[in-house]
């Protein structure tokens, strides 16, 4: 299946120009949903889909305050909202008797088996954690990195160019886009490839990360926290 023809038109160049980052974003959702849904599902549940998510996006790293009215409380709810929108979707798909035929990844999820007795694998809680999860890690680092390209080919013409040429040539390859693009010809993206990395290494792509103490930490003759603690820091400073 060709992806690409599923998006919408932000994602195919189509859309007005705006807020890089935004534009990223969007793009990165929109192929997290074709990856998932396999471009198959309807305009409300996929808007649907963004919104929660949204919510939850803002509020699920806030303070853990569950009091009415807080980003944390609505992130709550939308997680819940988003859960019953799965299950709206796999029960759609078990009525029309297509959870066996879909070969996106909901489908995939849905018709996985035990090896051992056959039943499911994964009850519809689980499967929507891992849906969410693919959103989750789809979204924010995926479109955080695809700004820094654009933002590093933008002050490098020549460089530009190159990946440009590049790219085109697998575009003409494919009769101007009519034919998918292949796993082998993502492999000879050699230039773009070395782009994607370098800007990996330039642009830290996320806010903080965790580590965990082997042992009881002190600075200065204080003691700060205890082994086996989890603190976060940030990697921009």
């Amino acid at each position: 299946m060709n992806k690409v023809s599923k998006l919408p038109p932000v994602a195919t160049g189509q859309a007005p120009l705006g807020s890089a980052r935004r534009h990223a974003t969007r793009l990165s959702f929109d192929v997290g949903i074709v990856t998932i849904f396999g471009g198959r599902l309807g305009r409300r549940h996929r808007e649907e889909l963004r919104t929660n998510y949204s919510v939850v996006e803002r509020g699920y790293n806030c303070f853990p305050n569950r009091f009415p009215g807080t980003l944390y409380h609505k992130a709550i709810q939308a997680r819940k909202q988003l859960r019953a929108i799965l299950s709206e979707i796999m029960a759609e798909r078990r009525a029309r008797g297509r959870d066996a035929d879909d070969g996106d990844l909901l489908g995939r999820l849905m018709r996985s088996r035990d090896g051992d007795t056959g039943v499911a694998a994964l009850t519809d809680d689980q499967i929507a954690d891992n849906v969410v999860g693919v959103l989750f890690a789809a979204q924010d680092t995926t479109a955080s990195v695809l700004t820094w390209i654009l933002k590093y080919l933008h002050d490098s013409p020549k460089l530009l160019e190159a990946v440009k040429a590049e790219q085109m040539a697998i575009y003409v390859a494919n009769e101007g886009g009519k034919r998918p693009l292949t796993w082998t010809q993502t492999r000879s993206m050699t230039l773009t490839h070395q782009v994607i990395l370098e800007s990996l290494r330039m642009a830290s792509i996320i806010s903080f990360t965790f580590r965990e103490a082997v042992a009881d930490v002190e600075y200065k003759g204080k003691h700060v926290f205890n082994m086996d603690w989890e603190p976060v820091y940030s990697v921009l400073e």
